[in-house]
């Protein structure tokens, strides 16, 4: 389903802004973005270990060559799932990796990292191999307007309230085309009850209506 635009939104944002539209993803792709891997198979083999590492700090060039460098040779891990980005002048990084069995606990190999990365904030747990399986339905959730304080908080509160739960959310913030000012943007995809579906489609009209955004809402794999 999609959402649609108000008629004061949809003259305010006619002639500046494109509605967002994802193609659906074809079913091994869909499984592979769920980041789910079998706990017996893949490196480390039965036994092993999975767990979640994050770094933050400044940023420079080499530090994810450096980092999974010493990942791999000191620790003898697997990076199996990464997510990274620059948020200002610092640059972040979280890693799903496979360990053996035997590999040192979190909280050595994070006292290790922290020593051998000293000014960056680093992070480590276990964590399960998979991830739990979400009932409901798979929903992308794009947003774009004027950068405006509590957007995300409005945007997350309509998700709670409909009892979706966030696979993966980005947002960014930048300069409008031929508008002069900042525009924010937020991409989310989501697991959410099939019955609860038009309560979420309620509930972000009124993000779109109170902010002057353009909101949409479209299944995964096909309309709902």
């Amino acid at each position: 389903m999609a959402l649609s635009l108000t008629r004061a939104a949809a003259a305010r944002w006619a002639a500046t802004t494109t509605r967002l539209v994802r193609t659906p993803p074809p079913a091994a792709t869909a499984a592979a973005a769920r980041c789910a891997f079998s706990t017996d198979e893949g490196f480390g083999g039965p036994g092993g270990r999975t767990m979640v590492v994050s770094l933050t700090g400044p940023d420079r060039v080499g530090v994810v060559a450096d980092f999974s460098s010493l990942l791999s040779s000191t620790f003898g891990a697997n990076v199996e799932a990464s997510r990274m980005a620059q948020l200002g002048g610092d640059f972040a990084l979280i890693l799903q990796l496979r360990v053996d069995a035997d590999a040192a606990d979190p909280a050595k190999l994070q006292a290790s990292l922290s020593d051998t990365f000293p000014g960056f904030a680093i992070t480590a747990r276990e964590t399960a191999a998979e991830v739990p399986a979400a009932s409901g339905s798979q929903y992308t959730v794009e947003l774009e307007g004027p950068d405006s304080k509590g957007i995300v908080a409005a945007v997350t509160e309509a998700l709670v309230r409909s009892g979706a739960n966030v696979g993966e959310m980005k947002t960014e913030v930048g300069p409008a085309p031929f508008a002069g000012y900042e525009e924010f943007r937020l991409a989310a995809r989501v697991h959410v009850a099939d019955e609860r579906v038009s309560g979420l489609g309620a509930a972000l009209e009124k993000v779109q209506e109170r902010f002057g955004v353009v909101v949409a809402l479209e299944a995964i794999g096909g309309d709902k």
